[in-house]
């Protein structure tokens, strides 16, 4: 098991499935919007249309240029949207608390609704009507909607590596604690003070007692995406790249033409004052 159970639907079969949509970690409506829309859950739509829209149209705008963008919003995080093209757009209407990620010159693009149980975000374009399936942005966007959309419980999961042991904290005196691993079975880890360890031996999530783990064969190092707030070359931090800017460096390259002009204004000065024939 690898910890993830994707369930695929019709359109015309999806709102047989409306009772339970509130119990996944998210629900992705691609250019369909079911009614009424949903109180309670997480969902991410791709061109939201009809009356189940839980932001609603009001015309389309040819050619949507990505003018405006809010930095540092969870959506947005490691992203760079510049020069994506959308042949058409849905102008949607916003209400109060909404809040347009990106927009063209005041038409909001990508928005995100948060309220009380419930969590949405929207593109107000089809991508297969855009370039933006075929830029790195647009897997790094899915990834950014999904654990925005799964809100705190996807951040307290505790990372690990499959094929090292796991140590989890307990309560204080715990011997014992019951384990669910991403198979489904039940195990027990031994716990001595206030650590609990075990072997991690699938991909996935595990349930430590009342504490989850996501277990995955990466490293997090490799594949964290934040920009490093350092530079090691051989063992020495190198200075950030505007203090290397301002140093003067001069190449072989610059002394070789310095050296080349000096001799042709000696030999023009010379030539001048018939100091050679």
């Amino acid at each position: 098991g690898d910890g993830v159970a994707l369930e695929r639907v019709s359109p015309e079969s999806a709102e047989g499935t409306r009772r339970r949509w509130r119990d996944y970690d998210a629900v992705l409506f691609d250019g369909v919007a079911p009614a009424p829309p949903p109180t309670e859950g997480h969902f991410l739509y791709l061109a939201p249309r009809g009356a189940g829209s839980p932001f609603a149209a009001r015309g389309t705008i040819a050619a949507p240029v990505i003018s405006d963008v809010r930095r540092g919003h969870p959506l947005l995080r490691q992203l760079d949207l510049g020069d994506v093209n959308i042949a058409e757009a849905d102008r949607l209407t916003l209400s109060a608390g909404d809040v347009a990620v990106a927009a063209s010159f005041g038409v909001p693009l990508i928005v995100a609704r948060a309220r009380p149980g419930l969590r949405v975000a929207a593109l107000a374009f089809d991508v297969r009507r855009s370039d933006l399936p075929m830029r790195p942005a647009f897997p790094l966007l899915l990834s950014n909607a999904l654990a925005w959309l799964a809100g705190e419980a996807a951040r307290d999961a505790l990372p690990v590596t499959v094929g090292a042991p796991a140590r989890v904290p307990v309560p204080a005196g715990t011997k014992h604690v019951t384990v669910v691993d991403p198979t489904g079975a039940r195990l027990e880890w031994p716990a001595r003070g206030d650590v609990a360890q075990g072997a991690i031996a699938h991909v996935g999530f595990y349930l430590v007692g009342d504490v989850p783990i996501a277990a995955n064969l990466g490293d997090a190092r490799e594949s964290d995406t934040t920009p490093a707030r350092a530079l090691v070359l051989c063992g020495r931090a190198l200075p950030p790249a505007d203090a290397r800017s301002r140093r003067p460096a001069f190449a072989l390259s610059t002394w070789a033409l310095l050296a080349a002009a000096a001799l042709l204004l000696f030999e023009w000065v010379s030539t001048n004052r018939r100091w050679t024939v």
